[in-house]
């Protein structure tokens, strides 16, 4: 008796552990999730559903192309990869044929506490960044993008579709960024095009 109790418990551990897996990363080319994630005030949340993509939830909504970095705050890796995202996001900022064309998340992957004082911190240094902090205190969106090391940058194009993933730090880290953010601003307007106009 006890020994198929504990059998069951033991497959229900199971079970349950890969149920918290991450999923399947996504395919460049395929449609990245849309997830929803708490704003660096606490108090509201974002919807990526009306940042990209063609959810008919949200017809009104102004589309763009998102460059997304996931970052462990606490991790070592995360402030370099986090200067070279401020850094790309600060170039395409000051580029008028590019502004506006992609919209940059900063996905703080962390307890809810760690992010909101990290957040704050971020926004005192500097009130002009052009990017919005998010939380991911669940690992929710991680895991809907299949992230299982950080950081993490995806770049999704307007129509949703997914322009580029750089996972881990390597040696060209900046140069893979900003790769990415054009090629999420070119699939899109790629994808404008052969739409036509409506």
């Amino acid at each position: 008796m006890k020994s198929k109790l504990a059998w069951r418990i033991g497959w229900g551990l199971v079970f349950a552990a890969s149920a918290a897996v991450a999923a399947p990363p996504v395919r460049i080319g395929a449609p990245a999730p849309a997830p929803t994630l708490l704003t660096s005030s606490g108090d509201s949340y974002k919807f990526l559903a009306e940042v990209y993509g063609t959810d008919p939830q949200y017809p009104e909504a102004r589309r763009s192309a998102a460059a997304l970095l996931f970052v462990d705050p606490e991790a070592e890796a995360g402030d370099p990869a986090v200067a070279a995202f401020v850094e790309v996001a600060r170039k395409v900022a000051a580029r008028p044929t590019l502004r506006g064309q992609i919209r940059f998340y900063l996905v703080l992957v962390c307890p809810k506490n760690a992010g909101f004082a990290l957040a704050r911190f971020l926004e005192q240094q500097d009130r002009t960044l052009p990017i919005d902090v998010l939380l991911d205190p669940r690992r929710k969106a991680a895991k809907s993008f299949g992230v299982d090391e950080l950081p993490r940058l995806f770049a999704v194009a307007r129509d949703g579709t997914l322009a580029a993933d750089v996972a881990g730090l390597p040696a060209n880290y900046r140069k893979q960024l900003a790769k990415g953010v054009v090629a999420a601003i070119q699939a899109g307007r790629a994808a404008q095009t052969s739409a036509g106009p409506r």
